[in-house]
């Protein structure tokens, strides 16, 4: 309905009878609208809170059974094969106190997941965490014994818990080119870390996501490191490049190309919408010609069937070829909606030149901004600014 009354666009119906074009209509229809949603929630409700008591009790609440387990009946039964496969986990990480060695040990030793792919650190940390090994069932945030039978001991589950809590996290870095940088080698995108040298200080870097991927040397990404300078200085300087009058004719040149294509594909549509709207100027003539048939005294009244029976299927025809014009002119306004000023387009280049660096958070969302993403490759770079369909690549 908002969407209806924000295009000015009125609601009637006659099985329901709801009329929006008078204040009594309207009012019945949110009237309608408010209890229809309140059933909905109500009903929403009472799913939900089945479903609590029912992994409250221990009952089974649907969805994917875990690894280690098979459902028979409706309940979880340890699988002979993959419960080996969990016991190994939890004992290689409370050994090794170390997810990525886990996934490496699983996957030097032939261990598959259930889809049969490669183990890694993350999927290891899923079953890490998971108390459905200890017997109980996670529903909505919240842990219910269960009457599975379990294959980690308590002991085991919380020796490891603790080992999850001692592991440190990667500090959080701030980069003014976070979820920007994509490598160029295999299209993953590039995230900022930071290493300590002999003397401990920190040396901040930007690196492939598959740089190094737990023990899968075939999805590795060789690309290297780049310092945090260094393409800063790059991205500074491919910028200036583009503000380069050389680059600036090339980029006009696509723009007028592509307009030109635009205008080419409004105007045969505007010739489309002209025949549709001539087409329906004659409906409408014919139509008035029958009107003004009706007031002859002389009519018979088999003749007034006719014409009234005409009448309405012009009326119908007329219709049709208004939704077939209106479906034309809002087609034809998407298909303008896509040509480029050129202006715009050389004041975003300009802008991003003119950004100022000293302040990293306001640098960085100018940069969100105005850009969509920035490929590196080892001597150019491929910046993709939004609102623009194209990429420009970019020596550097």
């Amino acid at each position: 309905m908002v969407t209806l009354q924000t295009h000015s666009v009125d609601f009637i119906s006659l099985r329901e009878q709801f009329d929006t074009t008078n204040a009594m209509g309207k009012a019945m229809l949110r009237i309608a609208l408010v209890f229809a949603q309140l059933e909905r929630e109500q009903t929403s409700e009472r799913i939900s809170d089945v479903m609590v008591y029912r992994a409250s009790k221990g009952l089974y609440n649907g969805g994917t059974t875990p690894f280690g387990y098979i459902c028979v009946n409706k309940e979880w039964q340890p699988d002979k094969k993959e419960k080996s496969v969990v016991e190994l986990i939890f004992q290689t990480f409370i050994q090794t106190r170390s997810t990525i060695a886990t996934a490496s040990l699983l996957n030097r030793d032939g261990f598959k997941n259930r889809k049969g792919n490669l183990w890694d650190c993350r999927r290891v940390l899923d079953i890490l965490k998971s108390p459905v090994y200890i017997g109980s069932r996670r529903w909505k945030g919240r842990v219910f014994p269960d009457t599975h039978p379990p294959i980690i001991s308590e002991k085991i589950f919380e020796q490891a818990q603790a080992f999850l809590k001692t592991i440190s996290q990667p500090a959080s870095i701030r980069s003014p080119f976070q979820r920007l940088l994509i490598c160029g080698h295999c299209l993953s995108p590039m995230s900022p870390r930071y290493s300590l040298n002999r003397t401990k200080c920190r040396y901040y870097y930007y690196r492939c996501t598959q740089h190094s991927q737990c023990g899968k040397p075939d999805q590795k990404c060789d690309s290297k490191a780049i310092n945090f300078g260094e393409m800063e200085r790059r991205i500074a300087q491919a910028f200036e490049r583009l503000s380069h009058p050389d680059h600036l004719k090339s980029i006009e040149n696509q723009v007028i190309k592509h307009n030109q294509a635009i205008e080419a594909q409004t105007e045969l549509m505007d010739s489309e919408i002209d025949q549709c709207k001539r087409t329906l100027a004659k409906l409408k003539d014919r139509q008035d010609q029958f009107l003004d048939s009706l007031i002859l005294p002389n009519l018979t009244t088999v003749d007034r069937k006719r014409i009234n029976a005409k009448l309405e299927e012009l009326d119908i025809e007329a219709k049709q070829l208004q939704t077939v014009l209106n479906k034309k002119e809002f087609e034809r306004n998407q298909k303008a909606d896509e040509l480029f000023n050129l202006t715009e387009i050389k004041q975003y280049i300009s802008e991003c030149i003119s950004l100022d660096s000293t302040d990293p958070a306001a640098y960085r969302a100018s940069l969100q901004r105005l850009i969509d993403s920035i490929t590196v490759y080892p001597s150019k770079l491929t910046v993709q600014f939004r609102w623009i369909p194209w990429p420009w690549e970019v020596d550097v």
